[in-house]
């Protein structure tokens, strides 16, 4: 199990303090595990603040009805006997519906000390989770269940071809970062990232793009992106320092050797493009 907490100087964000209430009014169904900034919180205080929960469902079919009331029910708890935030109406909206891995998105009212705000909680159905689940203390709040941080990196990598080329998003790539600052289970690792592409119909070969473009990630666009993202990620975000821990990971998970035959295809493609981008038209008379 992991720990953090907060250090008794840090004042808990407002954002925090509603996951807080939430997740202190467990027990929660056995067929959530939460996934996310929570997660990748609890392993490593660099994470980032988290201002939302996610969780994956895990039961064989997906029935959003059962996921409300469950949530609703979790809301009627209050085990400490008292709640420094109060809970009020539960609204629901479907998500990735056009998926085979749909959801919904909960939005819960709150009431903070006479401040009302609203708590987002995703729920996603459906992924494949090959790794055992682990369990996680969240600032003092705990035992919870939740995805490994293998399933996690599985995910994330991912999530930097998900979007499309050079539309990956500056929170993937510095979660890796994150959940890379301590050891993992490498098998463990490359199985669940093998399941998290097959599932999601992605071709590894996408990956090909970080270990065969040294400079990955440095368009002039792209580090706009990642500098305007840094005042979420937090101070330590540093994306040469992530994006090498990346490539190292896809090295030592053996995809350099694996996706060697596109190799040339990247090469070919950057050269195309720095053609392009060298060619003048003339002005207009």
């Amino acid at each position: 199990m992991t720990e953090r907490t907060f250090p008794p100087a840090r004042k808990v964000p407002p954002a925090t303090a509603l996951l807080l209430a939430f997740l202190a009014r467990g027990p929660f169904p056995e067929t959530w595990a939460l996934r996310g900034s929570v997660v990748t919180r609890a392993h490593n205080p660099r994470g980032r603040d988290p201002v939302d929960l996610d969780y994956v469902v895990t039961s064989p079919a997906w029935n959003p009805d059962d996921v409300v009331a469950s949530v609703e029910a979790v809301l009627r708890r209050s085990p400490l006997g008292h709640d420094a935030v109060a809970f009020g109406t539960v609204r629901a909206v479907p998500i990735w519906e056009e998926t085979r891995f749909p959801g919904i998105r909960a939005y819960v009212e709150a009431d903070i000390a006479g401040v009302r705000d609203e708590l987002q909680v995703d729920f996603g159905w459906g992924d494949p989770i090959v790794a055992p689940l682990d369990t996680i203390v969240f600032h003092g709040v705990g035992p919870l269940r939740a995805v490994c941080r293998e399933t996690m990196i599985a995910w994330k990598l991912h999530g930097l071809v998900e979007w499309g080329r050079g539309r990956w998003r500056p929170k993937d790539l510095h979660d890796l970062d994150v959940l890379l600052d301590a050891p993992i289970d490498e098998g463990v690792t490359r199985a669940s990232l093998d399941v998290a592409f097959s599932s999601r119909e992605t071709p590894l070969s996408d990956l090909g793009e970080l270990l065969y473009r040294p400079a990955w990630g440095e368009s002039p666009g792209r580090r706009k992106t990642w500098k305007k993202a840094t005042a979420s990620l937090g101070p330590t975000a540093d994306f040469f320092r992530a994006r090498a821990r990346v490539v190292g990971l896809l090295e030592r998970l053996g995809l350099r050797a694996e996706l060697a035959s596109h190799e040339a295809r990247f090469r070919s493609e950057d050269e195309a493009r720095a053609l392009t981008s060298t060619q003048r038209v003339a002005p207009p008379r």
